[in-house]
């Protein structure tokens, strides 16, 4: 296959895509053809391009069909011996990407046996646009009806898996368990274009395709960490970026089993990964300001997830965010300017936890979870302080501090803590270590003007009343008098 057999390059054809897909439909229903024949085992630009137009307008023509997985795999295969960098580069790539994600869904609901129900459903005078959302919908929602079982027998029928550790989708020819490695690597050295691609809406259903990648890669037996790094950011990316609500519970629990298999439950600390590989510099920035971005919108769970979920990627995500305001080395001006934003969000998603208590307790999962937030916190906006360069960066991250009102965030989290009948000791001793990491810089910060210390001093001063309360027993209290008087020193 020629360069010339590629089609426009990345920075051409999102604005003229829906244009090619509805000039390509015209020209297959001009024809009269009904069947797509695919020569050899490599599938040409044109036919490519009118799989994927036939497939987006099934509700006019019905469904017939499409390439098969392996024929697909083996173009996809062959396109990336011909140009090895990121996959979306070219049209060709993009085709092949959209026709992947497209027959993932289709797949689920084949097996399901929800296909022909669906189908049934569809009007001839929607628009293409809103079939795609649909049929991704309802492949979210199939996926969603087997997790909320939590058993591997249900996902494992909902794949078509051969066996545990077989292909998917055998009835479509199977997608293999190289397939799913080759799959993740293909998509994560073309992450930089994700965001581009998901921002303007044009990866519809890619939160399905990770699913299934994550569940053919859990039953790998042999999985390397830098192969759960690489599908841990695309998760994040996708999460990040133009995700609904639905989308986003399935992401999260994808993030947290990755997040958990490499650091382990019980272990305080970020995940710092050594394999973590940015893009560039302007990659990492704009991983950022997705991050920073989800204050658009209103920082609350969807319905149907738990407290503890919502807490857990909150933690998930700022650790990643923090490696990658991190690397490469050596720091990034460009990155080290979006700190004190970041931080911010941060602090934004633990207030909504602990403002959640006024609807009842925490319970003991999502208080150790919140605990390992907020200690992770601390110590990062110590470490972002001395290692950051440019004093400007520093002042403008206390001044965040002071106005995010944080010395009454974590004193009013501190109070919570109380509440445990089981604090661990290790727990404790991290938690502790990183009010005293971010009270040592305070106090060192200049130009904090009296105001605002004087706020922050009579907010503190509440806090130790509390506790002096229940270290003297005026205010009954399960916690240990060791653990009450080390929070008085802090």
């Amino acid at each position: 296959m020629d360069y010339q057999d590629w089609g426009p390059a990345f920075s051409h054809y999102p604005p003229i895509f829906q244009e090619r897909i509805e000039a390509s439909f015209a020209r297959y229903m001009a024809a009269k053809d009904v069947v797509i024949d695919v020569p050899g085992n490599v599938i040409p630009l044109d036919l490519l391009e009118t799989a994927l137009a036939t497939g987006e307008n099934m509700h006019k023509i019905g469904y017939h069909g499409g390439p098969n997985f392996p024929v697909l795999l083996t173009t996809m295969r062959e396109y990336t011996k011909k140009h090895s960098g990121d996959v979306f580069d070219n049209y060709y790539g993009f085709l092949c990407v959209r026709n992947l994600i497209r027959m993932v869904c289709i797949g689920i609901l084949s097996e399901n046996s929800s296909l022909e129900g669906f189908l049934r459903k569809l009007n001839s005078d929607m628009s293409w646009h809103k079939v795609t959302e649909l049929l991704s919908s309802m492949a979210l929602n199939v996926v969603h009806q087997a997790m909320a079982t939590n058993s591997s027998d249900t996902i494992t029928d909902l794949l078509g898996f051969q066996s545990f550790g077989g292909a998917a989708f055998v009835a479509n020819g199977g997608l293999r368990q190289e397939d799913a490695h080759f799959l993740v690597h293909l998509l994560w050295k073309s992450r930089k274009s994700i965001i581009l691609l998901k921002s303007k809406q044009l990866l519809p259903g890619l939160p399905t395709l990770l699913f299934v990648l994550s569940e053919m890669t859990k039953r790998l037996t042999d999985i390397r960490d830098s192969q759960k790094v690489q599908l841990q950011d695309l998760t994040i990316r996708s999460y990040l970026v133009n995700a609904s609500e639905p989308d986003r519970e399935i992401l999260s629990r994808i993030a947290m089993w990755i997040h958990n298999s490499l650091h382990p439950p019980g272990l305080p600390g970020s995940n710092i990964r050594p394999d973590y590989i940015p893009v560039d510099d302007d990659d990492g920035s704009m991983v950022a300001q997705a991050y920073i971005n989800l204050s658009s919108s209103p920082i609350d769970q969807a319905p149907g997830t738990s407290t503890d979920m919502f807490i857990g990627i909150s933690m998930v995500l700022f650790r990643w965010i923090f490696i990658v305001l991190t690397k490469p080395e050596p720091r990034s001006p460009s990155l080290d300017e979006l700190i004190p934003a970041a931080m911010n969000i941060a602090l934004e998603r633990l207030r909504v936890e602990i403002d959640r208590e006024s609807s009842g307790p925490m319970t003991e999962t999502m208080r150790t979870l919140t605990w390992y937030y907020s200690a992770d916190i601390c110590r990062q906006i110590r470490w972002f302080h001395e290692n950051t360069r440019a004093p400007s960066v520093r002042e403008a991250l206390v001044t965040m501090l002071y106005n995010a009102e944080f010395h009454d965030l974590l004193g009013r989290y501190l109070t919570i803590v109380f509440r445990s009948q089981d604090i661990k000791p290790q727990m404790w001793e991290f938690f502790l270590g990183g009010i005293e990491q971010v009270s040592d810089f305070l106090n060192l910060s200049p130009r904090i003007p009296t105001t605002e210390m004087e706020s922050a001093a009579a907010q503190w001063l509440k806090i130790t009343n509390h506790v002096f309360y229940h270290l003297n027993s005026l205010l009954p209290c399960p916690t240990p008098k060791a653990i009450l008087g080390d929070a008085m020193d802090a």
